[in-house]
């Protein structure tokens, strides 16, 4: 519980801490949550997305996040808290419990019940207290048991069976930095101050009609000060925060990127001053840490959610029998996450890559479409249409097609060459 709150704290107060979780859900899961059904039947493709995209909107029980909000505060929480518990409700919504909410119902037995092989059955879910939302001893055994929850949870042990907050590994790191900021602001607002030391003898006096002859307990501005002899005023030398600051700061900062496996220029949003090669290298490690988190997403959340949701949909009424493949298998849980799309440093040479493993037939159109958070088959009726309008508005008005919205690249035909074309081309 602890390390818990400790990583709460972090969360609200640590503008690390907050950066990197929401940097993480931005690339992990993006601002619009889609899916895709990959069955050998297109209609009933596009009758389940659009079905299953409806009740996305909705899909928490209390109607306050949608399936985008609660993917990304599955990506939070396993910074935060290590794992968050998704129950499925009779109404086909879903109820978030957060981890501090599941807690042993006495003091003998376990918040939790597992199988002969460990794996995790059922917890025991306390309430909060109405008035506080907190939770006290009186309200200990006031809770339910809860069993068939999808547990979103991060381990890095075997017999693990509660999630762990990934954030722990760099908590104190994360906690000395924001503490060392703070001790470095007050100095700063010290040196700001007038703020001397008085040597010698006698007493500091301020000559001004309301205040002549009273001893001063500090500065003010407006004021003259007289000394008497002997005396003399040294102010107090602040050489803080010295030449070591910074180096400190980015060598505490690039430990908590090793231990998050993301570059330090992720960690600060700072992608300036690097070489070529440098930013590229950072931004494949971004990539890749990225592409992490999102197999861990859809094999812990996505994929189980989409499973459950889809059969109830199915055993309800409300979507037709899924079809079947070649084996009379039902493909009702054939689904495709439109993750969002990785930039690059050079795109141009990033899509004559692609062109030519497409070429060489290493890699699908379809897996190119995805790569940018696109699909294909939509990509291809919408280009399709455009062709058509741009045809007939260039036939409207007599001029050639490409001469009205081509985008030529060297070494491809045109999109609108016509036959004629091709036979003086020939």
């Amino acid at each position: 519980d602890q390390v818990i709150l400790r990583c709460h704290d972090l969360a609200r107060n640590n503008p690390i801490a907050s950066g990197v979780s929401i940097g993480i859900a931005d690339n992990v899961v993006g601002s619009a949550f889609r899916v895709q059904a990959r069955t050998n039947d297109p209609e009933w493709n596009r009758q389940a997305e659009r079905w299953f995209n409806s009740w996305a909107r909705s899909a928490e029980v209390t109607g306050k996040f949608d399936l985008t909000e609660i993917l990304r505060l599955c990506c939070t929480t396993r910074l935060f808290d290590g794992e968050i518990f998704l129950v499925p409700q009779d109404d086909g919504t879903l109820a978030l419990v957060e981890s501090e909410r599941v807690r042993s119902p006495n003091s003998t037995d376990l918040a939790y019940r597992t199988d002969e092989n460990g794996k995790l059955t059922s917890f025991f879910v306390v309430d909060r207290d109405p008035k506080t939302g907190a939770f006290s001893p009186l309200l200990q055994n006031r809770g339910y048991w809860v069993s068939d929850a999808i547990h979103v949870a991060w381990r890095w042990r075997a017999d693990q069976v509660r999630g762990w907050p990934q954030l722990a590994t760099v908590a104190n790191i994360c906690t000395d930095v924001g503490e060392i900021n703070m001790a470095n602001l007050k100095k700063y607002k010290m040196g700001a101050l007038a703020a001397w030391t008085l040597t010698g003898g006698g007493q500091l006096r301020g000559r001004n009609p309301s205040v002549s002859g009273v001893p001063l307990a500090k500065f003010r501005e407006g004021l003259i000060y007289e000394l008497e002899a002997g005396q003399s005023l040294q102010p107090f030398v602040n050489n803080q925060p010295g030449g070591e600051y910074a180096p400190f700061v980015e060598l505490n900062l690039r430990l908590i990127g090793m231990a998050l496996r993301l570059p330090y220029e992720f960690l600060l949003m700072y992608f300036g001053g690097g070489t070529f090669a440098s930013s590229k290298a950072s931004l494949l490690q971004t990539h890749k840490t990225i592409q992490s988190w999102q197999q861990w997403l859809w094999k812990s959340a996505i994929h189980p959610i989409i499973a459950w949701r889809i059969a109830k949909a199915i055993a309800d009424g409300e979507l037709p029998p899924a079809p079947t493949n070649e084996l009379g298998e039902s493909e009702w849980d054939r689904w495709e996450w439109q993750k969002p799309s990785l930039d690059w440093i050079d795109p141009q040479n990033a899509i004559q890559t692609e062109m030519q493993e497409v070429r060489m037939g290493t890699k699908s159109l379809s897996a190119v479409a995805s790569s940018r958070g696109n699909d294909l088959e939509e990509v291809l009726r919408q280009r399709a249409q455009e062709i058509r309008l741009c045809n007939e508005i260039a036939n409207e008005y007599g001029i050639s097609p490409s001469q009205l919205c081509e985008i030529q690249i060297p070494g491809q035909s045109s999109l609108y060459e016509t036959k004629e074309d091709e036979e003086k081309d020939e």
